[in-house]
C-alpha cells in the first residue's frame, strides 16, 4: 500500500465552522484547503441540504462567515490591516459582491435584529479613530501609526503581546460596534479602554464581559448590557469574582460559563445563571470535566463554536477520558452525553433535533457526520471529502494498552509500520502532548502515520497531568517533572515490554510545549534516548513566567511558585538547572512569534546544549506562532516534520553503530 507522505499536509481538507441557518433546514460549512503555492490556506463555503452537499463559493483567506438569512451568507474580507469588508453571497446563485467596508479591523461579527451587526474589532488607541474617517484618511492615518511604531515602540501594560498578533497589545483594545450596512455607519459601544471578552445575543440586547484597565488586565471581570437604541452600555455585574470563559443564552436565561480560580490549567468551567434584571450571579451546574475538546494533534482545523441550544438543552463538547463527546445539559442541572465515540468531535451545530458536526473518528482524516439527538446511534458521515486522497493508503491504527502507574490505569496507544513483523528490530519515536491537560486519542495524527510510515513504532499515551478524568488526575502543579516524568518513563519500559521488536538504541522522543518541556527535561534526566526533538519547549521558568503570554497570571499557579518569592521552585523545576547531565543528541524547534513559549526559551536550551558540546542544532520557523504544528503555514508544518525526520534518521543510525553492545546507563 502507499504511504502516508509527509507532502500530503498541503493535500487534505479540513471541514469546519458549521452553522445552520435561521431556519434549521440547510447548513453551512467551510472546508479549508491549503494552497501551496501561496502557502496559505483557501476557504471555501459549502452548502449542506437534506443528505446532499456542494461548494457554494469560495470565501478566500479569512473563514468567518454568518448567516444573514435562509439564503445569504455575510463573510469577510481584509484589503488592508486596519480595514474589512463585509461581502454578502448567496447559497443558491454562488453570486457574491460587497456589501460593506469599515476601517476596523473585525475579529468577529455576529447579526441583529433590523439587519443591523455587532462586531468586535481591535483598536489601537494611540493613533486616531479610523473608523470615523473616510477609507483615504485611515489609509494615511494607519501609515503614519505604522511608522511610528516601526522606528519605536511604547510598552505600559500587561499583558503586551499575544500569541496569534504578530503586533505588541499595549493600547490595543477589542472593542465592540454596532454596525448599520444600509446606512454605511458604525458606532462604538464600549469605552476606549473597555477589553470586551466574550458576548451573547438576546434580541435587541448585547451581554459582553470585559473590563477598563490603564495597566494590568483583569482575570476577574465584569458583566455588561447593551440594547440597540441606547446611549451607552450599562453595568450589570461588578463584583470581579469570575474567570469568565463564555457567555449564552438558553431558554431566556444569561448563562455564564466560568469559575473563581485563576489558575486555567486546572480549575474547570462550571455553568452559572445570571439574572438579567440584578446581575446576581447563580451556580446552575457545578460541572468537573472540561467545556471544550482538549484532544490535540495536527489532524483538526478551525475554530469551534463553544456552545448551542435546540430550547430544551444545551449542547457543549467536553473531554471525557480520552475522547471528545458532544454533552447535553438539561433544565435539571444534568450533564448527559449525546454522542460518544473514541476520537474527537470538534465542532458542532444543533437544528430541529439533529447535530451535524465534525469529528476525527475511525483513524481517518477530518469529515463531516449527522446524528439525531435523541438517538446519535444513528451517526452518519455525510462528507467523503479525503476519501480519494486516502484510497489505497497504509493507515496505522492505534492499539490501545493500559498500565498501572500509582494507583492510576494510564492509557496510551501504539502504531505500527505496515507488514510489522515480530522477528524484525524497529525504531520507535515516543510522542509526549502539550498542555499538559492536552488529551492523545485514537484521532488521526498526520504526524504520528508519517513517523509509522518511516518504518517507525510510534508511541504516546496520557500520562498524569492530562485531561479528561477530573482535577485530581490533572493536578500536578508545582510537581513538573516529577510523576509525570516517573509515568512517561514507566510508559516507556512498559511499551519496551510489550514489544521485544524494539531497538532499545533506536528509541527515539519528541513533544511540543509541554511536551517541548517534558523533552527538554528527559534529556537532563537520561540518557537512554537515541535522539531528541524538543518543539516549542520550556527550558527556564524563571524567564518563561516573564516572558510568556500568560506567564505572569498562569504560570505561578500552575509551578507553585514565582519570581517574587518562590524563584527557587521555578529554578527546581526547570530543565536548565540540569542540562550539566544532557548528552543526548537534541533538536531545538521553535517559531520567532511564539509567545506563548518565547523563542528565548529555545534558545536558551541550544545554548547551554551547544556550549556544553552536546550534538544539537537550533530550528527557528518565522512569521510563525505556537500553533505551527496545527495551522501555521503548510510548508513549514511540512518542514517541521522533516526536520525532526531528519534528525532522528541521522541520530539512530550513529547510535546503533556507536553502541551495539554498550550497556544502557542508569537514569542521572
Amino acid at each position: 500500500m502507499k504511504p502516508i507522505e509527509n507532502s500530503l499536509l498541503t493535500e487534505y481538507s479540513y471541514p469546519n465552522r458549521i452553522a445552520f441557518n435561521p431556519k434549521g433546514d440547510v447548513a453551512a460549512f467551510v472546508v479549508s484547503r491549503a494552497d501551496a503555492v501561496s502557502d496559505c490556506y483557501i476557504h471555501e463555503l459549502y452548502v449542506l441540504h437534506g443528505g446532499e452537499y456542494h461548494p457554494a463559493f469560495t470565501l478566500g483567506h479569512i473563514a468567518d462567515y454568518i448567516w444573514e438569512d435562509d439564503e445569504h451568507i455575510l463573510f469577510l474580507k481584509k484589503p488592508a490591516a486596519y480595514r474589512t469588508e463585509i461581502w454578502r453571497g448567496s447559497v443558491i446563485t454562488g453570486k457574491t459582491e460587497l456589501a460593506a467596508g469599515y476601517n476596523i479591523a473585525i475579529r468577529e461579527f455576529s447579526l441583529l435584529p433590523g439587519g443591523k451587526l455587532m462586531a468586535i474589532g481591535i483598536v489601537d488607541l494611540r493613533g486616531r479613530e479610523l473608523w470615523e474617517l473616510s477609507e483615504a484618511e485611515a489609509a494615511d492615518a494607519a501609515g503614519e501609526l505604522m511608522r511610528e511604531n516601526a522606528r519605536c515602540e511604547t510598552l505600559c501594560e500587561l499583558p503586551y503581546m499575544k500569541n496569534g498578533i504578530p503586533d505588541y497589545l499595549s493600547r490595543r483594545r477589542n472593542t465592540m460596534f454596532i454596525l448599520d450596512m444600509e446606512a454605511k455607519s458604525c458606532m462604538r459601544v464600549t469605552p476606549p479602554l473597555f477589553q470586551t471578552e466574550n458576548y451573547a445575543i438576546d434580541g435587541e440586547t448585547i451581554y459582553f464581559n470585559g473590563s477598563a484597565y490603564t495597566s494590568r488586565m483583569c482575570l476577574f471581570q465584569e458583566i455588561w448590557s447593551y440594547r440597540l437604541g441606547d446611549a451607552e452600555p450599562q453595568l450589570l455585574y461588578g463584583g470581579r469574582e469570575y474567570n469568565m470563559r463564555g457567555l449564552c443564552v438558553w431558554n431566556g436565561e444569561l448563562m455564564m460559563l466560568g469559575n473563581t480560580n485563576p489558575n486555567i490549567k486546572l480549575f474547570h468551567s462550571e455553568f452559572y445563571k445570571v439574572d438579567k434584571r440584578t446581575g446576581a450571579i447563580s451556580s446552575f451546574c457545578a460541572y468537573d470535566r472540561s467545556i471544550r475538546s482538549y484532544v490535540t494533534g495536527d489532524g483538526a482545523y478551525g475554530k469551534p463554536r463553544l456552545c448551542a441550544s435546540d430550547g430544551d438543552r444545551l449542547y457543549f463538547i467536553s473531554t471525557i477520558d480520552n475522547a471528545s463527546w458532544l454533552m447535553a445539559l438539561d433544565r435539571t442541572g444534568r450533564v448527559q452525553p449525546v454522542i460518544a465515540q473514541e476520537g474527537a468531535i470538534c465542532d458542532f451545530d444543533v437544528a430541529h433535533g439533529e447535530a451535524v458536526f465534525t469529528a476525527l473518528w475511525d483513524t481517518i482524516p477530518m469529515e463531516l457526520y449527522r446524528a439525531r439527538l435523541d438517538d446519535a446511534k444513528d451517526a452518519r458521515r455525510i462528507t467523503r471529502l479525503n476519501d480519494d486522497l486516502m484510497a489505497g493508503r497504509y493507515i496505522a491504527k492505534p492499539v490501545g494498552h493500559r498500565f498501572s502507574f500509582e494507583g492510576w490505569d494510564i492509557d496510551g496507544w501504539v502504531l505500527l509500520p505496515e507488514d510489522f513483523d515480530e522477528k524484525k528490530r524497529y525504531p520507535a519515536l515516543l510522542n509526549i502532548h502539550g498542555g499538559p491537560n492536552a488529551v492523545f486519542s485514537t484521532a488521526y495524527s498526520h504526524e504520528m502515520q508519517v513517523w509509522a510510515a518511516q518504518g517507525y513504532v510510534a508511541f504516546y499515551c496520557n500520562p498524569v497531568g492530562s485531561e479528561g478524568r477530573g482535577d485530581a488526575f490533572m493536578n500536578i502543579h508545582g510537581d513538573f517533572g516529577g510523576a509525570d516524568y516517573r509515568c512517561i518513563m514507566r510508559f516507556t519500559d512498559y511499551i519496551l515490554e510489550q514489544y521485544p521488536q524494539i531497538d532499545r538504541k533506536r528509541v527515539c522522543v519528541t513533544g511540543g510545549s509541554y511536551g517541548g518541556f517534558m523533552t527538554n527535561w528527559i534529556v537532563t534526566h537520561t540518557d537512554r534516548f537515541a535522539a531528541a526533538a524538543a518543539q516549542r519547549s520550556i527550558a527556564n521558568w524563571m524567564t518563561s513566567v516573564l516572558l510568556s503570554d500568560n506567564g505572569w497570571y498562569n504560570m505561578p499557579p500552575q509551578m507553585k511558585g514565582d519570581i517574587y518569592t518562590g524563584a527557587e521552585k521555578l529554578w527546581e523545576q526547570s530543565p536548565l538547572k540540569y542540562i550539566a547531565n544532557a548528552v543526548t543528541p537534541t533538536l531545538v524547534l521553535h517559531s520567532d512569534q511564539d509567545y506563548s513559549v518565547s523563542l528565548a526559551e529555545g534558545l536558551q536550551m541550544y545554548t547551554a546544549l551547544k556550549a556544553k558540546d552536546v550534538d544539537t542544532k537550533l530550528v527557528i520557523f518565522k512569521g510563525e506562532n505556537h500553533e505551527l504544528s496545527r495551522s501555521g503555514h503548510p510548508l513549514n508544518r511540512i518542514r517541521r516534520i522533516d526536520e525532526i525526520s531528519r534528525w532522528m534518521a541521522e541520530h539512530i543510525a550513529v547510535r546503533a553503530d556507536m553502541a551495539q553492545d554498550a550497556p544502557e546507563t542508569e537514569e542521572t
